[in-house]
């Protein structure tokens, strides 16, 4: 793990999955929360609706 360097904020990516079980799956990989929401936005979806889970990068305790 690449220690922090004073002063610097850590890395976040937002990633977009979808799916139930053995089809969950990830869409895509976002550097904003805003890009990750506008991935989807106006899409017909049905009934399985994306989700956004914001990470850390090199992290070691997972979704935030």
């Amino acid at each position: 793990m690449r220690p922090q360097i004073r002063g610097e904020c850590p890395v976040k990516v937002y990633i977009v999955t979808t799916g139930h079980y053995s089809d969950y799956h990830i869409v895509g990989v976002f550097s904003s929360r805003e890009a990750a929401q506008a991935s989807f936005a106006g899409a017909d979806l049905g009934y399985d609706q994306p989700n956004v889970v914001e990470y850390e990068v090199d992290a070691a305790d997972g979704p935030l």
